[in-house]
């Protein structure tokens, strides 16, 4: 039995060979994850939908209409769609055909959940492999943009929610299972990761600051590996202030489609 590890959800991430596609792509979907709405976060707004301890998943930003992937090998146990859940919109929900290990010890099926999406493209019953399209994101249901709302429980064998009165509807915080892994299962943090030429060291601080290396930072980041870089740099005013700039911009193009 394996240590629980999710697959980044959305195709466009996961379709890398390269390494320095493969770098752009991780920074990609952890940027993509909305940091102002992570588990547990604004109570009082999820009040109104009847969450009363906050946020009960994981928000990730996309562009409309890409792939929504399965994260974990798994069957359909639900098929949505925004008549039968006017919150979700579009939705599917995932039981996993085997129990892992979770971070706290305890054995455990794995329910996986996708919510606001354009159209589904699975059906119930149907087995999905990891990377497997489930449907096309959108910003159906109780939705402000385009994302994925990603969802994880432990269940039974047969999908049964474990721990429902925990707060959370039986929910807990995926971020700690992102596993940024490419289509070959290798770890994207090897040997190869180091930043330890001038190309990777660009590409790093492009990629999370955008902006070049300056020689201070570079010294000091050399042969260093880029997930202590990313986990690091994140923790930045510079990029604190570089993500809200992002996401006012997405903001106002968002009501510009409206007018």
């Amino acid at each position: 039995m394996g240590q629980l590890k999710l697959y980044p959800c959305l195709e466009e991430v996961l379709a890398f060979h390269s390494y320095s596609e493969k770098v752009d792509a991780l920074y990609k979907f952890d940027r993509g994850i909305n940091k102002d709405n992570m588990f547990g976060d604004n109570v009082e707004y999820y009040k109104q939908i009847g969450l009363q301890n906050g946020h009960t998943g994981q928000d990730i930003s996309c562009q409309r209409g890409v792939n929504v992937i399965a994260s974990i090998k798994s069957w359909v146990r639900e098929e949505h769609d925004d008549i039968q859940d006017i919150n979700a919109g579009y939705g599917v929900v995932l039981v996993s055909t085997e129990p892992y290990i979770w971070l706290d010890g305890e054995e455990a099926y794995v329910k996986t959940i996708y919510w606001h999406n354009y159209k589904n493209l699975v059906e119930l019953g149907d087995i999905v492999e990891v990377g497997q399209p489930l449907g096309l994101s959108d910003s159906t249901g109780f939705s402000t943009g385009d994302h994925v709302h990603f969802g994880l429980k432990k269940c039974d064998k047969d999908g049964n929610t474990l721990n429902h009165g925990n707060g959370y509807f039986g929910a807990v915080n995926p971020y700690p299972y992102w596993a940024y892994w490419d289509l070959t299962n290798m770890h994207i943090c090897s040997e190869s990761c180091k930043l330890d030429t001038d190309k990777k060291m660009g590409l790093a601080y492009q990629a999370v600051l955008k902006r070049k290396s300056d020689e201070e930072g570079k010294k000091f980041w050399w042969d260093k590996c880029v997930f202590t870089f990313m986990d690091e740099a994140m923790k930045q005013t510079e990029y604190m202030r570089i993500t809200r700039i992002l996401q006012i911009g997405k903001f106002v193009l968002q009501l510009a489609k409206k007018l």
